[in-house]
């Protein structure tokens, strides 16, 4: 048979292609298998044929010269590149990256001839890292830039020389390097850009000449020779092509021919050699043609000059390189899919590339080793901790054993090893998810079944533990536990197991214990493992290395690298491995990477590298090596973003990043991206993360998988000292401004041009500031409220450093939703929020310190109940809406459209900050943000005062003589605290640590002379004392002799003793060595005067109570005593005072404050009046206040402790007028008794009580209460003890204790007026009018009062024995009565009994249709339905159609045309007129009509239903799952500014206040008012009305629309000082 040529070629390929079609078939059977076994031996902690690097990018590489293809590359980033990056994140959810090497090439590079090398370093990790395609080609008409060879092996060096006559100028170019083993030369640095441009040409030209010689003389292959001679393009090019040889879809070609190539300017072409440039380009296009499949090559022709063309060929070369990367992504993406969503796969996979990435550079530890081998090889069923501190290597132990463990055991193939690094990946940074990998891993590797839940994760953990096969082992190694998240590591013992089973064994490894958040909270782990396995816990301590140790872990990396170091390198490195260093592997680590930079040539060391001692300063050494190399600004500020931020993905770096203008100036040098894309080519950060990649791990936050440092000395690097440590700090809130607009969704969209007028000149711009876009990513809402789910990612960047930094305060601290997301999200407390405030030293705006004040205000509300956040703000903020600042408006405003709700009644909030449990308060001392209060009951408090009170309460024990032993007196200075008992026992307690530092006798404490030092009268009396407190020691003693000590009066250190038994007076001072110096002794004068107060050493003031002359005496050296007996208070004093802090004396009357001050230089020596408009009953100045230090003012808090007013004055000596002024700061009306009273006064704060009322503390802002109480009038609550009704909306009624109805309305001022007051009522009812209301009394008599007159105008007995129905109508009253079958009417003007129908059929409910006057009544029997027009008098009777059951009806309505009935069974029914049907709906226990709208609530289901009788639609409100029993609703009028809007109010048995939108069902406010709320609700004169215990609760339902606008002029200094003091107006200068 003849087969003819072009069968038999069509035969031929047909068998090829069945052949390439059977090997592939075989290929992927063989590819199937072998990922089979790959996989299981995986998951049994065989990581050989795993890398150290996770696959989760497509990275590309574009390959072309620069100047010709500058529009391609732009236009792939404005447009082509955004895309790619979305389909990878949407469909694959991996990221994509571009490398453009236009950008982040530093000159210092250039310098040293690294240009090339990083090009294809470059190349070969998008290579290694890429998914999918990694490499994209794009050639014009240009060959590119052929450079000189930076490094050159000394083998091909030594051939080179052989062949040129110019070998003292390759030598004089090129220097060796000895520290490689493989020794190579090296091209030197450029010190003269000129000469090297004068050099390089020449420089070539030797190269490739001598490299011609060698090639043909076969001294040098093919590939050695074109190294002198190809271009950067082609060398990345025949790189691309030999990495891909084996793998198909990982390159794109595009090749661009331009037709009028000719007609271009120079950038279009080759500028060197141009002949062999081109054949050069012929050639590596030709072998493109040859290496890639013809479908991923793609070839244009055009005229680029003609707009048009270049146009088409732009828009179709964007669309072809996006569809031809995605066709490549979408090919490799399948050989993943079947892993991508195999969750346990992946994570066992992350931990095994973690495991490979810390073995490599290990160095054995045969001494842990051998530990961990006995732990393995033992019986024991406990636990093994390896521990040490952070940077010792743990982490690397535990991955390398993983290999070691099986080769222990005599049957390695039985053995298994799971291994978690915890916190270094995404999904084990909590525990729970580590845990449960573990299970899985653990069914899948003994093919047991896996749990169905896993609630109980420690149960169904240690259950699977003993399902592991008898003839397996398994071993867990659990790394880091101190990685793990704050909750878990604090409680191990709620998820580690108590013991294992004999075939399992469990490694941990840990640091000993960690500090965390801003309280540095320490977390004990090692001591929490001691507690969990008490008896046999097998412990390891990982040490630091020694130094011979060291030495030998540096020369085994040298030899595994291949490398040498020369003796006076050794040297340098020599000291860094003595003890006074820290030798750990970390350290090691940092040390050894920067040798690798080292050449032999490199003699002179580095003066910054000798500097370093420990693991810090080798980290800052590194980050200014990779400063160099990235660009210090771009490296430096990426780092320290990282570090702000606690972590960030790889989009939010990249974003942060572009925002920051100063890291682009410093990247945009040359180049500048399109103004449409205009953010940091991402490449630049890949690369500073690759040249970071073994410090860097990614774990999961916030659900989102971030980037951050593995060890800890890089989360804590912080450079301090120099002008380093300077410029980190100065730039931190500069960051942290840009992180933080970031997260607030706050974009730039300018940037600044100014730096370089050679882009701005180049890209012909028009101005220096220019408009652009980031395409930055936007920010989530913090709330989704359909999915009723936070953003917690964005929540925890907004509120880190919230209490430092104001920046963006407008979106956290004054945006609603920040705030209700922080305390709903289950992670915070109102406490926790104010606490970063406190701990940052917050001084901030007026407005943030008053909110926060609020906050203080509302911790016991917030804390449980923290859903009321919006309806506490309205009731602070909205009384003072005309003086807000637009931050605290715009955040009233956000509360209002989410609650327009107004408390009005004051009583159920408190105006105080903090109300504390205390006692009776036997001595306080206040000070900077701190008080100290002692009770009578030895009870210790401790105050720290700031935005949120911290407060300590202890017990002050010691030992006690009698059981009725007390604590009378107390003194406090520096952590130490005296007691006296009225045992007469001195207690010194240390305020801190609580220990007892001593117990001695003791009459009286005296002072405090410095820290530690007290002093004290002795228990005899006769004695004086000065005690040590901190070493018990008595440091000086004074013997009175006979006489007892009657009294003394210490001021700073002079001190006057009075004795009982004689007339002398003593006066001492105490030296600076503690010791008592008698200064003079004199007699007594036989005065008039009852008491003396001893103002300084030489000043006496005498006074007597029924006297107000007193008697001044000035002891001088040259004068003994100069008298002053003309001093007169003219009015007797109840009391007088001594005020220490102005060393004064305060004169207290019934209706006036004076105050002696006596000044010697002036000749002062008269008081002054302070007030004489009080009443006041103590006064005294015990204060704490920086602000008035130093002589600029004085102050003293005057108090009625009966009528509860504190006011606070401020006096001084004004030199000008020379006289004592005094200013009112303060007056305050309190709502407590004031039994103890201490304040401070500050520039932030303002002044700030802190009163007891013998029970409490309280804590009040004085400041907030006297600049607020004239913007607003309190409004207390009225007592009402019965359940009240609503009438009309406009009268409110209850019945009193004594049967008497109490007729209310409602002022403006929301008091309510009592109207009328009539005795023994049953039942009212008022007109339409409101003219009257007519009542039914106890004895079944009706009469009627006029509203305006308050007068009984009608009464009568005609219905005392008959039931009757009332009904109101506009001026009358329609009476039903079932007993005669008669209709009535009163009329309020002739008040005379009209009958108006006389009914045929018994009856037994009536109503009246409001809307057209008709009664309506229904039959006895439910089968009639009579309807009376009262306006034309004609009865019309329904009967056929009726179909009610059985059950009697309780409730009849009759609205339009409709019939509403609701039975005693809890049925509802409407009967539809103008159809004649019937409706039933729900059953219902409570049901009210309003407006056409039937509210009631469901008995099968906790919702309540609106039923709207127009529109016969109907919504359900559906309430929480725990809200309990429905109690009462009631809706809210309709809204006419707002679209008809209504509320409806529940109040079910948890007794909260619910709140919804009645047009969707929305719920809006779910309130806590008081824990005694009533279910009874109302509505009055749009108010609800709320009953609190026996009390009226008002609250007003806000219109918004109706509020007047603001003027922005209205300010107030509250709001808007950043210092509160300015609002008492202080006078002093």
């Amino acid at each position: 048979m003849k087969i003819l040529p072009l069968a038999w070629n069509r035969l031929i390929a047909e068998r090829k292609k069945e052949e390439k079609l059977s090997e592939a078939h075989d290929a992927r059977q063989h590819k199937k298998r072998k990922t089979t076994m790959e996989d299981n031996s995986l998951y049994r902690g065989r990581f050989d044929h795993v890398g150290d690097r996770k696959f989760n990018s497509v990275r590309i590489f574009v390959s072309s010269t620069f100047t010709d293809t500058t529009n391609e590359r732009n236009g792939l980033i404005e447009s082509v590149y955004p895309r790619l990056r979305e389909y990878c994140a949407s469909k694959y959810d991996i990221q994509f990256q571009y490398s453009d090497m236009r950008w982040g090439i530093q000159s210092s590079a250039a310098n040293t001839h690294a240009t090339v090398d990083m090009c294809l370093q470059e190349l070969d990790i998008s290579y290694r890292l890429s998914m999918a395609t990694n490499c994209v080609i794009l050639l014009s008409h240009k060959y590119g830039s052929r450079f000189t060879p930076a490094c050159i092996s000394s083998r091909i060096f030594q051939h080179l020389l052989s062949n040129t006559k110019e070998k003292s100028f390759l030598n004089e170019m090129y220097q060796l390097d000895e520290n490689y083993l493989d020794q190579k030369y090296f091209l030197r640095p450029i010190d003269n850009n000129q000469q090297w441009n004068e050099s390089e040409k020449k420089l070539q030209t030797i190269l490739r000449e001598a490299s011609n010689q060698c090639y043909e003389q076969k001294l040098i292959n093919k590939d050695e020779r074109d190294e002198f001679h190809i271009s950067v393009t082609a060398q990345e090019i025949y790189r691309a092509l030999e990495h891909n040889k084996q793998k198909p879809q990982r390159t794109v070609c595009f090749f661009r021919e331009l037709i009028d190539i000719d007609e271009l300017e120079s950038m279009f072409h080759d500028n060197d050699d141009k002949a062999q440039s081109q054949q050069m380009l012929d050639d590596v296009k030709q072998l493109l043609r040859q290496s890639i499949d013809p479908s991923q090559i793609y070839t244009y022709r055009l005229r680029w000059n003609d707009g048009n063309d270049r146009k088409n060929y732009l828009s179709k070369f964007y669309d072809d390189f996006y569809h031809a990367v995605r066709s490549q992504i979408d090919y490799h993406m399948k050989i993943y899919e079947s892993k991508r969503d195999d969750l346990l796969f992946n994570q066992v996979l992350e931990h095994a590339i973690q495991c490979n990435l810390l073995t490599q550079r290990f160095f054995p530890r045969p001494d842990v080793f051998h530990q961990i081998k006995t732990y393995i090889t033992a019986s024991t069923k406990s636990a093994c901790v390896l521990f040490g501190h952070s940077g010792i290597g743990k982490s690397s132990i535990m991955a390398k054993i993983v290999n070691e463990i099986p080769n222990w055991y005599p049957k390695p193939n039985y053995v298994s090893v799971i291994v978690r690094f915890l916190g270094a990946t995404p999904s084990s940074s909590d525990i729970r998810r580590p845990l449960i990998s573990i299970i899985q891993q653990i069914c899948h590797i003994y093919h047991l079944s896996v749990p169905s839940s896993f609630e109980n994760v420690k149960e169904i953990f240690t259950s699977t533990l003993t399902r592991v096969p008898k003839e397996e082992n398994l071993v867990l190694l659990l790394d880091s536990l101190d990685q793990l998240q704050k909750v878990d590591v604090m409680h191990l013992s709620d998820w580690l197991p108590k013991s294992f089973p004999s075939n399992v064994k469990c490694i941990y490894s840990t640091i000993p214990d960690i500090e965390i958040g801003l309280e540095r909270t320490k977390i004990e782990i090692y001591l929490q493992l001691q507690a969990i396995y008490p008896d046999n816990l097998f412990d390891i301590e990982i040490k630091p290395f020694d130094e011979n140790t060291a030495e030998e872990v540096l020369r085994s990396w040298l030899q595994q690298d291949r490398r040498c170091l020369t003796p006076v390198q050794y040297e340098w490195i020599k000291p860094k491995l003595t003890r006074r260093h820290q030798i750990d592997p970390l350290f090691l680590s940092l040390i050894y990477d920067q040798t690798l930079t080292w050449h032999s040539y490199n003699q002179t060391p580095d003066a910054k590298f000798l500097s370093i001692e420990y693991a810090g300063d080798a980290i800052e050494y590194l980050y200014n090596q990779l400063g160099a190399k990235h660009g210090q600004i771009l490296f430096h500020r990426a780092i320290h973003y990282l570090q702000l931020s606690g972590g960030l993905s790889e989009v939010e770096i990249e974003d942060i990043l572009s925002l920051d203008d100063v890291i682009l100036q410093s990247v945009f040098a040359h180049y500048l991206p399109p103004l449409e894309s205009f953010r940091l080519p991402s490449n630049l950060w890949i690369r500073i993360r690759n040249d970071m990649h073994k410090y860097l791990v990614e774990k999961d936050i916030d659900g989102v998988p971030c980037i951050y440092f593995y060890h800890r000395y890089f989360q804590d690097y912080q450079p301090w000292k120099g002008e380093q440590g300077q410029q980190y700090r100065q730039e931190t809130p500069v960051l942290e401004k840009t992180r933080l607009e970031y997260y607030a969704n706050e974009y730039k969209t300018t940037f600044d041009m100014s730096y370089s007028a050679k882009l701005t000149k180049k890209y012909n711009l028009p101005t220096a500031i220019i408009s652009v876009d980031r395409c930055l990513t936007p920010q989530k809402p913090l709330i989704d409220k359909q999915k009723k789910q936070y953003n917690l990612r964005r929540l925890h960047q907004l509120y880190l450093n919230i209490g430092r930094y104001e920046y963006v305060h407008y979106a956290s601290l004054f945006n609603l939703d920040f705030l209700t997301a922080l305390l709903l999200c289950g992670e915070y407390t109102i406490i926790d929020f104010l606490y970063v405030f406190t701990r940052g030293n917050y001084s901030g705006s007026g407005d943030s310190r008053f909110l926060l004040k609020q906050f203080e205000m509302l911790i016991d509300i917030l804390n449980p109940y923290p859903s009321n956040l919006p309806f506490e703000l309205v009731y602070r903020l909205l009384p003072f809406r005309e003086h807000l600042s637009p931050n605290l408006y715009n955040l009233l405003d956000q509360c209002l459209l989410v609650c327009p709700l107004l408390l009005i009644t004051d009583d159920q909030r408190p105006q105080y900050l903090l109300k504390c449990p205390l006692g009776h308060v036997i001595y306080s001392k206040i000070s900077n943000f701190f008080l100290l209060v002692v009770t009578d009951d030895s009870r210790m408090f401790q105050f720290q005062n700031h935005f949120r009170t911290i407060y300590n309460q202890s017990e002050i024990t010691y030992m006690k003589k009698d059981t009725g032993e007390k604590i009378i007196s107390a003194l406090y200075h520096s952590e130490c605290l005296c007691c006296l008992t009225s045992n007469s026992e001195m207690i010194v307690k240390n305020v801190s640590t609580k220990q007892t530092m001593m117990q001695i006798p003791c009459h009286r404490l005296i002072a405090f002379i410095k820290k530690d030092i007290i002093l004290i009268i002795s228990l005899s009396q006769h004695t004086l004392q000065i005690w040590n407190c901190a070493e018990n020691n008595l440091i000086s003693e004074y013997d009175c002799g006979d006489d007892m000590i009657e009294n003394y009066f210490l001021k700073k250190n002079d001190l006057k003793l009075t004795f009982k038994s004689s007339l002398k007076i003593s006066y001492f001072s105490i030296n600076k060595d503690c010791q008592l110096e008698l200064i003079r002794t004199v007699h007594r004068d036989k005065n008039s005067y009852q008491h003396c107060v001893l103002l300084d050493l030489h000043i006496e003031f005498f006074y007597s109570l029924d006297n107000s002359k007193t008697l001044l005496t000035v002891h001088h050296e040259t004068n003994p005593i100069e008298v002053h007996n003309d001093i007169d208070f003219h009015s007797l004093p109840d009391s007088v005072v001594h005020l220490p802090n102005s060393n004064s004396i305060g004169w207290l009357t019934q209706s006036s404050v004076m105050i002696f001050n006596p000044l010697c230089k002036e000749k002062i020596f008269q008081p002054f009046c302070l007030t004489s408009l009080g009443e006041y009953d103590l006064i005294h100045d015990n204060y704490n206040s920086h602000a008035f230090s130093g002589g600029l003012g004085n102050l003293i808090a005057c108090i009625n402790r009966n009528k509860s007013i504190v006011d606070i004055y401020e006096w001084l000596y004004d030199k000008k007028q020379q006289k004592h002024v005094s200013f009112l700061l303060s007056h305050v009306q309190l709502d407590i008794y004031i039994e103890h009273c201490v304040f401070e006064a500050e520039h932030p704060e303002g002044i700030t009580l802190y009163c007891s009322d013998g029970k409490d503390l309280y804590k009040y802002s004085a400041t907030m209460l006297s600049c607020l109480v004239g913007l607003k009038t309190l409004v207390s609550s009225e007592a009402i003890r019965q359940r009240p009704r609503i009438h009309l909306d406009r009268f409110l009624t209850y019945t009193d204790n004594d049967q008497d109805l109490k007729i209310y309305t409602l002022n403006e001022m929301n008091k309510l007026d009592l109207h009328l007051s009539i005795p023994s009522v049953k039942q009212c009812y008022f007109t339409k009018s409101s003219s009257h209301v007519l009542v039914i009394d106890r004895k079944n008599l009706l009469a009627i009062y006029s509203m305006e007159t308050k007068k009984l105008t009608w009464t009568t007995n005609e219905f005392q024995h008959r039931n009757v129905q009332i009904h109101s109508l506009q001026s009358s009253f329609v009476l039903f009565c079932s007993q005669t079958k008669q209709v009535f009417q009163i009329d309020t003007k002739a008040f005379q009994v009209k009958i108006l129908t006389q009914l045929a059929m018994d009856c037994s409910t009536s109503t009246l249709n409001e809307s057209d006057d008709r009664l309506c009544i229904l039959s006895k029997d439910q089968t009639h339905l009579f309807e009376y027009n009262l306006v034309n008098s004609t009865l019309k009777i329904r009967s056929s159609t009726i179909r009610l059951n059985s059950s009697k009806v309780m409730q009849m309505y009759s609205l339009h045309e409709h019939f509403v009935f609701h039975n005693t069974d809890n049925q509802i029914f409407i009967w539809h007129k103008e159809n004649d049907k019937f409706t039933q709906l729900d059953d219902a226990y409570q049901l009210i009509i309003k407006d056409n709208l039937l509210v009631f609530d469901s008995i099968d289901r906790p919702v309540i239903i609106i039923y709207n009788l127009v529109t016969k639609s109907r919504k359900v409100v559906q309430l929480d799952d725990a809200t309990g029993a429905c109690e009462t609703f009631c809706l809210s009028n309709a809204n006419p500014s707002d679209s008809g809007e209504q509320y409806l109010f529940v109040i079910c048995s948890d007794r909260l206040l619910r709140m919804y939108r009645v047009s969707n069902g929305e719920q809006m406010a779910k309130l806590f008012i008081e824990k005694e709320l009533y279910p009874f609700m109302g509505i009055l004169n749009d108010r609800l009305l709320l009953k609190i215990d026996e009390r009226l609760c008002i609250i007003k339902i806000v219109d918004r629309k109706s509020l007047p606008e603001k003027s922005w002029d209205v300010k107030h200094l509250l709001f808007n000082s950043e210092y509160w003091l300015k609002c008492h107006d202080i006078h002093f200068a």
